[in-house]
Protein backbone atom coordinates (compact mmCIF):
# COMPACT_ATOMS: atom_id res chain seq x y z
CA UNK A 1 0.00 0.00 0.00
CA UNK A 2 2.82 2.43 0.87
CA UNK A 3 4.30 2.13 -2.65
CA UNK A 4 1.11 1.75 -4.69
CA UNK A 5 -0.61 4.63 -2.89
CA UNK A 6 2.53 6.60 -2.16
CA UNK A 7 0.83 10.03 -2.17
CA UNK A 8 -1.71 9.23 0.54
CA UNK A 9 -0.44 6.10 2.26
CA UNK A 10 3.35 6.47 2.24
CA UNK A 11 3.37 6.64 6.04
CA UNK A 12 2.04 3.06 6.26
CA UNK A 13 5.56 1.78 5.56
CA UNK A 14 6.33 2.61 9.21
CA UNK A 15 3.27 0.73 10.44
CA UNK A 16 4.20 -2.32 8.36
CA UNK A 17 7.62 -2.62 9.98
CA UNK A 18 6.19 -2.08 13.46
CA UNK A 19 3.72 -4.89 12.78
CA UNK A 20 6.52 -7.10 11.44
CA UNK A 21 8.64 -6.52 14.54
CA UNK A 22 5.74 -7.21 16.90
CA UNK A 23 4.99 -10.37 14.96
CA UNK A 24 8.51 -11.68 15.49
CA UNK A 25 8.43 -10.60 19.12
CA UNK A 26 5.35 -12.75 19.75
CA UNK A 27 6.20 -15.89 21.75
CA UNK A 28 3.88 -17.91 19.48
CA UNK A 29 6.43 -17.76 16.64
CA UNK A 30 9.20 -19.26 18.75
CA UNK A 31 7.73 -22.68 18.12
CA UNK A 32 7.85 -22.37 14.34
CA UNK A 33 10.39 -24.57 12.56
CA UNK A 34 13.01 -23.03 10.29
CA UNK A 35 11.25 -24.43 7.21
CA UNK A 36 7.91 -22.93 8.28
CA UNK A 37 9.54 -19.54 8.83
CA UNK A 38 11.24 -19.77 5.45
CA UNK A 39 7.93 -20.48 3.73
CA UNK A 40 6.29 -17.61 5.63
CA UNK A 41 9.15 -15.37 4.52
CA UNK A 42 8.70 -16.48 0.92
CA UNK A 43 5.04 -15.48 1.08
CA UNK A 44 6.00 -12.13 2.59
CA UNK A 45 8.78 -11.51 0.04
CA UNK A 46 6.71 -12.54 -2.96
CA UNK A 47 3.63 -10.52 -2.12
CA UNK A 48 5.34 -7.54 -0.43
CA UNK A 49 8.33 -7.17 -2.74
CA UNK A 50 7.46 -9.19 -5.84
CA UNK A 51 4.09 -7.63 -6.60
CA UNK A 52 5.83 -4.26 -6.81
CA UNK A 53 7.11 -5.41 -10.22
CA UNK A 54 3.66 -5.38 -11.77
CA UNK A 55 4.92 -2.20 -13.49
CA UNK A 56 7.49 -4.34 -15.34
CA UNK A 57 4.82 -6.85 -16.39
CA UNK A 58 2.73 -4.02 -17.80
CA UNK A 59 5.81 -2.61 -19.56
CA UNK A 60 6.57 -5.95 -21.18
CA UNK A 61 3.01 -6.27 -22.45
CA UNK A 62 2.66 -2.67 -23.64
CA UNK A 63 6.10 -1.58 -24.83
CA UNK A 64 8.14 -4.68 -25.71
CA UNK A 65 8.05 -7.37 -28.37
CA UNK A 66 7.70 -10.08 -25.70
CA UNK A 67 5.11 -12.78 -26.09
CA UNK A 68 2.59 -13.24 -23.29
CA UNK A 69 4.45 -16.35 -22.17
CA UNK A 70 7.78 -14.52 -22.04
CA UNK A 71 6.34 -11.57 -20.11
CA UNK A 72 4.60 -13.76 -17.54
CA UNK A 73 7.68 -16.00 -17.18
CA UNK A 74 9.92 -13.01 -16.41
CA UNK A 75 7.44 -11.74 -13.81
CA UNK A 76 7.18 -15.20 -12.19
CA UNK A 77 10.98 -15.43 -12.01
CA UNK A 78 11.17 -12.05 -10.25
CA UNK A 79 8.33 -13.06 -7.92
CA UNK A 80 10.16 -16.26 -6.93
CA UNK A 81 13.48 -14.41 -6.56
CA UNK A 82 11.97 -11.88 -4.16
CA UNK A 83 10.18 -14.73 -2.37
CA UNK A 84 13.50 -16.49 -1.73
CA UNK A 85 15.02 -13.22 -0.49
CA UNK A 86 12.06 -12.90 1.89
CA UNK A 87 12.56 -16.45 3.09
CA UNK A 88 16.22 -15.84 3.89
CA UNK A 89 15.29 -12.59 5.67
CA UNK A 90 12.74 -14.33 7.89
CA UNK A 91 15.19 -17.14 8.66
CA UNK A 92 17.91 -14.70 9.72
CA UNK A 93 15.58 -12.50 11.71
CA UNK A 94 14.22 -15.50 13.63
CA UNK A 95 17.36 -15.37 15.79
CA UNK A 96 15.61 -12.50 17.54
CA UNK A 97 13.85 -15.20 19.57
CA UNK A 98 17.09 -15.95 21.39
CA UNK A 99 17.49 -12.38 22.64
CA UNK A 100 15.96 -11.19 25.91
CA UNK A 101 16.82 -7.49 25.85
CA UNK A 102 14.28 -5.30 24.00
CA UNK A 103 17.12 -3.02 22.93
CA UNK A 104 19.06 -5.92 21.41
CA UNK A 105 15.91 -7.21 19.70
CA UNK A 106 15.26 -3.80 18.13
CA UNK A 107 18.90 -3.45 17.12
CA UNK A 108 19.00 -6.95 15.59
CA UNK A 109 15.73 -6.34 13.73
CA UNK A 110 16.96 -2.99 12.42
CA UNK A 111 20.34 -4.34 11.24
CA UNK A 112 18.79 -7.32 9.49
CA UNK A 113 16.24 -5.11 7.76
CA UNK A 114 18.97 -2.65 6.79
CA UNK A 115 21.03 -5.51 5.35
CA UNK A 116 18.00 -6.76 3.38
CA UNK A 117 17.33 -3.46 1.64
CA UNK A 118 21.02 -2.69 1.14
CA UNK A 119 21.29 -5.98 -0.70
CA UNK A 120 18.19 -5.28 -2.80
CA UNK A 121 19.25 -1.71 -3.60
CA UNK A 122 22.92 -2.38 -4.37
CA UNK A 123 23.61 -6.06 -5.08
CA UNK A 124 20.45 -7.93 -6.09
CA UNK A 125 21.33 -7.89 -9.81
CA UNK A 126 24.85 -9.17 -9.26
CA UNK A 127 23.91 -12.58 -10.67
CA UNK A 128 23.43 -10.91 -14.07
CA UNK A 129 27.00 -9.67 -14.05
CA UNK A 130 26.03 -6.15 -13.00
CA UNK A 131 27.38 -4.72 -9.75
CA UNK A 132 24.13 -3.02 -8.94
CA UNK A 133 20.72 -3.63 -7.44
CA UNK A 134 17.19 -2.32 -7.61
CA UNK A 135 16.89 1.01 -5.74
CA UNK A 136 13.12 1.54 -5.94
CA UNK A 137 12.21 -0.77 -3.05
CA UNK A 138 14.08 1.36 -0.55
CA UNK A 139 11.62 1.65 2.38
CA UNK A 140 12.37 5.34 2.94
CA UNK A 141 11.14 6.29 -0.55
CA UNK A 142 7.44 6.45 0.48
CA UNK A 143 8.39 8.92 3.25
CA UNK A 144 10.38 11.29 1.06
CA UNK A 145 7.60 13.85 0.57
CA UNK A 146 6.86 14.34 4.28
CA UNK A 147 8.52 17.46 5.63
CA UNK A 148 9.33 15.89 9.01
CA UNK A 149 11.17 13.07 7.25
CA UNK A 150 13.09 15.46 4.99
CA UNK A 151 14.28 17.29 8.12
CA UNK A 152 15.40 14.04 9.78
CA UNK A 153 17.03 12.75 6.60
CA UNK A 154 18.79 16.07 6.09
CA UNK A 155 20.19 15.91 9.61
CA UNK A 156 21.33 12.32 8.98
CA UNK A 157 23.14 13.53 5.82
CA UNK A 158 24.56 16.55 7.73
CA UNK A 159 22.54 18.92 5.56
CA UNK A 160 20.62 21.35 7.68
CA UNK A 161 18.81 23.42 5.05
CA UNK A 162 16.15 21.38 3.25
CA UNK A 163 14.50 24.41 1.66
CA UNK A 164 15.87 25.25 -1.77
CA UNK A 165 15.08 28.48 -3.59
CA UNK A 166 13.74 28.36 -7.13
CA UNK A 167 16.83 29.49 -8.97
CA UNK A 168 15.31 29.22 -12.46
CA UNK A 169 12.39 31.38 -11.35
CA UNK A 170 14.88 33.87 -9.94
CA UNK A 171 16.70 34.05 -13.29
CA UNK A 172 13.39 34.50 -15.08
CA UNK A 173 12.38 37.33 -12.76
CA UNK A 174 15.69 39.00 -13.52
CA UNK A 175 14.95 38.63 -17.26
CA UNK A 176 18.05 36.49 -17.77
CA UNK A 177 16.59 33.10 -18.74
CA UNK A 178 13.12 31.91 -19.66
CA UNK A 179 12.49 28.17 -19.91
CA UNK A 180 10.11 26.35 -22.27
CA UNK A 181 8.99 22.74 -22.44
CA UNK A 182 8.71 20.77 -25.68
CA UNK A 183 6.56 17.64 -25.48
CA UNK A 184 7.77 14.73 -27.64
CA UNK A 185 5.64 12.76 -30.06
CA UNK A 186 7.52 9.48 -29.66
CA UNK A 187 5.67 7.98 -26.70
CA UNK A 188 4.40 5.02 -28.74
CA UNK A 189 7.35 2.60 -28.63
CA UNK A 190 6.20 0.41 -31.50
CA UNK A 191 5.19 3.10 -33.99
CA UNK A 192 7.64 3.39 -36.86
CA UNK A 193 8.40 7.08 -36.89
CA UNK A 194 10.94 8.29 -39.44
CA UNK A 195 13.67 10.86 -38.64
CA UNK A 196 11.94 13.37 -40.91
CA UNK A 197 8.53 12.93 -39.29
CA UNK A 198 9.90 13.43 -35.78
CA UNK A 199 12.05 16.36 -36.92
CA UNK A 200 9.05 18.09 -38.48
CA UNK A 201 6.96 17.51 -35.35
CA UNK A 202 9.68 19.14 -33.24
CA UNK A 203 9.84 22.06 -35.69
CA UNK A 204 6.07 22.61 -35.46
CA UNK A 205 6.22 22.61 -31.68
CA UNK A 206 9.12 25.08 -31.70
CA UNK A 207 7.06 27.35 -33.94
CA UNK A 208 4.11 27.00 -31.56
CA UNK A 209 6.32 28.18 -28.67
CA UNK A 210 6.61 31.52 -30.49
CA UNK A 211 10.12 32.14 -29.17
CA UNK A 212 10.44 35.42 -31.05
CA UNK A 213 7.80 36.92 -28.76
CA UNK A 214 10.18 36.62 -25.79
CA UNK A 215 13.52 37.09 -27.52
CA UNK A 216 13.93 40.76 -26.70
CA UNK A 217 12.69 40.45 -23.12
CA UNK A 218 15.16 37.77 -21.96
CA UNK A 219 18.86 37.32 -22.40
CA UNK A 220 18.49 33.58 -23.12
CA UNK A 221 15.60 31.28 -24.01
CA UNK A 222 16.07 27.70 -22.80
CA UNK A 223 13.98 25.00 -24.51
CA UNK A 224 13.92 21.61 -22.76
CA UNK A 225 12.82 18.28 -24.25
CA UNK A 226 13.08 14.88 -22.50
CA UNK A 227 14.96 11.67 -23.21
CA UNK A 228 14.38 10.16 -26.71
CA UNK A 229 12.59 13.25 -28.00
CA UNK A 230 14.50 12.64 -31.23
CA UNK A 231 15.10 8.83 -31.14
CA UNK A 232 17.72 8.83 -33.87
CA UNK A 233 21.38 9.81 -34.08
CA UNK A 234 21.08 13.60 -34.17
CA UNK A 235 24.72 14.01 -35.19
CA UNK A 236 23.80 12.24 -38.46
CA UNK A 237 20.80 14.50 -39.17
CA UNK A 238 22.16 18.02 -39.39
CA UNK A 239 19.31 18.92 -41.75
CA UNK A 240 16.92 18.66 -38.82
CA UNK A 241 19.00 21.10 -36.77
CA UNK A 242 18.89 23.55 -39.67
CA UNK A 243 15.12 23.14 -39.85
CA UNK A 244 14.67 23.74 -36.11
CA UNK A 245 16.90 26.80 -36.29
CA UNK A 246 14.28 28.46 -38.50
CA UNK A 247 11.96 28.48 -35.48
CA UNK A 248 14.63 29.47 -32.95
CA UNK A 249 15.99 32.91 -32.14
CA UNK A 250 19.67 33.77 -31.85
CA UNK A 251 19.51 33.60 -28.06
CA UNK A 252 17.72 30.20 -27.94
CA UNK A 253 19.42 27.18 -26.36
CA UNK A 254 17.78 23.83 -27.09
CA UNK A 255 18.50 20.85 -24.81
CA UNK A 256 16.94 17.63 -26.04
CA UNK A 257 17.26 13.89 -25.54
CA UNK A 258 18.41 12.02 -28.61
CA UNK A 259 21.03 9.50 -29.72
CA UNK A 260 24.62 9.85 -30.84
CA UNK A 261 26.40 7.49 -33.19
CA UNK A 262 30.11 7.00 -33.79
CA UNK A 263 31.82 4.56 -36.15
CA UNK A 264 31.22 1.60 -33.81
CA UNK A 265 28.97 2.78 -31.00
CA UNK A 266 25.52 4.15 -30.24
CA UNK A 267 24.76 6.30 -27.20
CA UNK A 268 21.72 7.73 -25.46
CA UNK A 269 22.53 11.42 -25.30
CA UNK A 270 21.43 14.93 -24.44
CA UNK A 271 22.44 17.55 -26.98
CA UNK A 272 22.91 21.25 -26.47
CA UNK A 273 21.88 22.90 -29.73
CA UNK A 274 22.47 26.58 -30.31
CA UNK A 275 23.30 28.81 -33.28
CA UNK A 276 22.33 26.10 -35.80
CA UNK A 277 24.83 23.51 -34.55
CA UNK A 278 25.50 20.98 -31.82
CA UNK A 279 27.32 23.00 -29.20
CA UNK A 280 27.82 20.17 -26.69
CA UNK A 281 26.54 16.74 -25.72
CA UNK A 282 26.32 14.35 -22.78
CA UNK A 283 26.26 10.55 -23.16
CA UNK A 284 24.32 8.38 -20.75
CA UNK A 285 26.61 6.58 -18.31
CA UNK A 286 24.30 3.77 -17.22
CA UNK A 287 22.66 1.33 -19.64
CA UNK A 288 19.47 -0.33 -18.47
CA UNK A 289 19.27 -4.11 -18.57
CA UNK A 290 17.44 -5.45 -21.67
CA UNK A 291 16.07 -2.09 -22.83
CA UNK A 292 19.50 -0.65 -23.69
CA UNK A 293 22.01 -3.44 -23.16
CA UNK A 294 21.81 -7.22 -22.76
CA UNK A 295 23.91 -8.66 -19.89
CA UNK A 296 26.50 -11.26 -20.90
CA UNK A 297 24.70 -13.95 -18.92
CA UNK A 298 21.58 -13.54 -21.05
CA UNK A 299 23.25 -13.20 -24.45
CA UNK A 300 22.94 -16.95 -25.28
CA UNK A 301 19.15 -16.57 -25.09
CA UNK A 302 17.80 -15.07 -28.31
CA UNK A 303 14.67 -13.75 -26.61
CA UNK A 304 16.72 -11.42 -24.39
CA UNK A 305 17.61 -9.13 -27.27
CA UNK A 306 14.28 -9.44 -29.03
CA UNK A 307 12.34 -7.96 -26.09
CA UNK A 308 13.33 -4.32 -26.70
CA UNK A 309 16.35 -4.31 -29.01
CA UNK A 310 14.84 -6.19 -31.95
CA UNK A 311 16.82 -5.24 -35.07
CA UNK A 312 18.58 -2.50 -33.08
CA UNK A 313 22.05 -1.84 -31.78
CA UNK A 314 22.80 -2.02 -28.08
CA UNK A 315 23.77 1.23 -26.43
CA UNK A 316 27.23 1.91 -25.07
CA UNK A 317 28.10 3.48 -21.75
CA UNK A 318 29.29 7.07 -22.01
CA UNK A 319 32.62 8.25 -20.67
CA UNK A 320 31.77 11.83 -19.75
CA UNK A 321 30.10 11.38 -16.36
CA UNK A 322 31.50 14.73 -15.13
CA UNK A 323 30.05 16.67 -18.05
CA UNK A 324 28.23 19.89 -17.36
CA UNK A 325 26.68 22.46 -19.68
CA UNK A 326 27.58 26.07 -19.10
CA UNK A 327 24.36 27.69 -20.29
CA UNK A 328 25.54 31.17 -19.39
CA UNK A 329 27.53 32.94 -16.68
CA UNK A 330 24.61 32.52 -14.28
CA UNK A 331 23.72 28.88 -14.84
CA UNK A 332 25.60 25.57 -14.83
CA UNK A 333 23.66 22.38 -15.61
CA UNK A 334 24.62 18.83 -14.75
CA UNK A 335 22.66 16.65 -17.21
CA UNK A 336 21.59 13.12 -16.29
CA UNK A 337 19.53 10.70 -18.35
CA UNK A 338 16.98 8.59 -16.49
CA UNK A 339 18.79 5.60 -14.88
CA UNK A 340 22.01 7.66 -14.73
CA UNK A 341 20.46 9.43 -11.80
CA UNK A 342 19.16 6.36 -9.99
CA UNK A 343 22.25 4.18 -10.35
CA UNK A 344 25.11 6.69 -10.15
CA UNK A 345 23.92 9.03 -7.40
CA UNK A 346 27.15 8.37 -5.47
CA UNK A 347 28.93 10.31 -8.22
CA UNK A 348 26.79 13.42 -8.00
CA UNK A 349 28.38 14.99 -4.97
CA UNK A 350 31.92 14.35 -6.23
CA UNK A 351 31.14 15.66 -9.71
CA UNK A 352 29.47 18.81 -8.46
CA UNK A 353 32.14 19.66 -5.91
CA UNK A 354 34.98 19.01 -8.37
CA UNK A 355 33.45 21.30 -10.95
CA UNK A 356 35.53 24.38 -11.58
CA UNK A 357 32.64 26.80 -12.11
CA UNK A 358 31.76 28.78 -9.03
CA UNK A 359 28.15 29.25 -10.07
CA UNK A 360 24.73 27.94 -9.10
CA UNK A 361 24.59 24.32 -10.28
CA UNK A 362 21.39 22.48 -11.10
CA UNK A 363 20.83 18.82 -11.91
CA UNK A 364 18.68 18.33 -15.01
CA UNK A 365 17.22 14.84 -15.43
CA UNK A 366 15.97 13.93 -18.90
CA UNK A 367 13.51 11.06 -18.49
CA UNK A 368 11.34 8.89 -20.70
CA UNK A 369 8.66 8.06 -18.14
CA UNK A 370 6.01 7.26 -20.75
CA UNK A 371 7.00 3.61 -20.25
CA UNK A 372 5.86 3.42 -16.64
CA UNK A 373 2.66 3.02 -14.64
CA UNK A 374 1.40 5.99 -12.66
CA UNK A 375 2.39 4.61 -9.25
CA UNK A 376 5.95 3.98 -10.44
CA UNK A 377 6.28 7.56 -11.71
CA UNK A 378 5.42 8.74 -8.19
CA UNK A 379 8.07 6.44 -6.73
CA UNK A 380 10.62 8.01 -9.07
CA UNK A 381 9.54 11.48 -8.00
CA UNK A 382 9.96 10.62 -4.32
CA UNK A 383 13.42 9.28 -5.13
CA UNK A 384 14.30 12.70 -6.57
CA UNK A 385 13.35 14.30 -3.25
CA UNK A 386 15.74 12.00 -1.36
CA UNK A 387 18.61 13.02 -3.61
CA UNK A 388 17.68 16.70 -3.38
CA UNK A 389 17.91 16.57 0.42
CA UNK A 390 21.09 14.49 0.40
CA UNK A 391 23.09 16.65 -2.03
CA UNK A 392 21.38 20.00 -1.45
CA UNK A 393 20.91 20.68 -5.14
CA UNK A 394 17.89 21.80 -7.10
CA UNK A 395 16.67 19.07 -9.46
CA UNK A 396 14.77 19.80 -12.66
CA UNK A 397 12.97 16.79 -14.16
CA UNK A 398 12.12 16.89 -17.84
CA UNK A 399 9.64 14.07 -18.46
CA UNK A 400 7.39 13.06 -21.35
CA UNK A 401 4.49 14.82 -19.66
CA UNK A 402 5.92 17.99 -18.15
CA UNK A 403 8.76 19.72 -16.32
CA UNK A 404 8.72 19.75 -12.56
CA UNK A 405 11.12 21.15 -10.02
CA UNK A 406 12.33 19.28 -6.93
CA UNK A 407 13.19 21.73 -4.17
Amino acid sequence: MSFFGISKFGFTIILSFIFLYLTFSDKYFKHFSKSTLFIAGMCWGGFTLGLHFVWLLQLLFAKSYATSLQAISIFIFIFLYTAIIGGIYFTLISFIFKLKSIFLKLLFFFLNTLFLFQFISNYSLYFLGRKEGYPFLNPIIPLARYRWFKVLYGLFCFNFNINRHDYLKQLEDLKKIKTFYLKPCTQDFKKNYTPTEVGQDIYKKLVHLNLGKYSNDYKYLLVLAPETTYPFALNEHEEQIKLWDCAMTENTIFLLGSQRRTARSLYQSVFCVRSCRINDFYDKNHCMILTEKVPKLLRPFLWSKSLFLQNALEFKKGKNENKCFKICNDLIIFPKICSDFFYTTNLLNKNIQHNTYNKEQLIFIFVNDSWFMKFFKKIMKNFYYLIMVKYQKNIICITHDKIYKIM
